[in-house]
């Protein structure tokens, strides 16, 4: 996971960010009908830090344009980070990791076990322009945090 933020935010100068750092920050957060949601707010809670929602989305990937655009931050996946993302993109220290399940009901056809075989062996696409943000903070990231 990751914060996505404005350029000019106070937190994009950090290689990394630390959960407590977001303590009373305005969030983009995400519907509840949005997994995400409840998923984000357990880590949140268990640390005690208390965001302010300013908006909810259901679409992953508007919550890291909503912030970019200036109203707060957003805790997204990486794989919700469009090319040409005109944020700020940092990694939380210590790192969290989720897992990427697929769920298939039996076996799979051919075109959804390719897809899965793909994910295995080549990962989630991650744009170059977010890639180099994130490696800017790897040295910081630490070890992996909350996890599904």
């Amino acid at each position: 996971m990751r914060r996505a933020a404005p350029s000019s935010h106070p937190l994009a100068r950090r290689p990394a960010v630390r959960l407590e750092d977001l303590e009373g920050a305005p969030l983009v957060h995400f519907a509840p009908d949005n997994g995400l949601s409840a998923w984000l707010d357990q880590p949140f809670a268990r640390a005690g830090v208390r965001l302010e929602t300013v908006m909810r989305t259901s679409v992953t990937t508007a919550a890291p344009q909503l912030a970019a655009a200036g109203p707060g931050i957003a805790v997204c996946p990486v794989s919700a980070v469009s090319d040409g993302f005109p944020g700020a993109v940092r990694p939380f220290s210590p790192r969290w990791i989720r897992q990427l399940v697929a769920v298939t009901a039996g076996e799979p056809d051919p075109l959804v076990a390719r897809f899965i075989g793909n994910l295995r062996s080549h990962g989630v696409r991650v744009p170059r322009g977010v890639r180099t943000q994130l490696a800017e903070g790897d040295a910081s990231a630490g070890t992996p945090g909350p996890s599904s």
